[in-house]
C-alpha cells in the first residue's frame, strides 16, 4: 500500500534566508528513487532532519537537497 504524505511548503526553512535563486527539495531517506531523481537533476544534499509521521507516529529521516538556480 502506497503511503501519501502531506508536507508544508518550505517547512523547516527560514523564509528570510532562502534566496529566490535557490530550489529546495526534500525526501524521506529510504526513498531511493526520489534521492536518485534529486541527484540526477543536479541537487546537492544539504542536511538531514528527524521527523515524526503525523498519521502513524513513526519517526523517519527527511533529507534536504538544494540547487542554486
Amino acid at each position: 500500500m502506497q503511503e501519501s504524505h502531506q508536507y508544508e511548503c518550505g517547512a523547516g526553512l527560514d523564509a528570510g534566508t532562502v534566496s529566490p535563486m535557490e530550489f529546495y527539495y526534500s525526501t524521506r531517506a529510504e526513498n531511493l528513487a526520489s534521492k536518485a531523481l534529486a541527484l540526477s537533476c543536479g541537487l546537492a544534499y544539504q542536511y538531514l532532519e528527524q521527523k515524526t509521521d503525523q498519521c502513524g507516529g513513526k519517526t523517519y529521516e527527511l533529507e534536504i537537497y538544494k540547487k542554486n538556480l
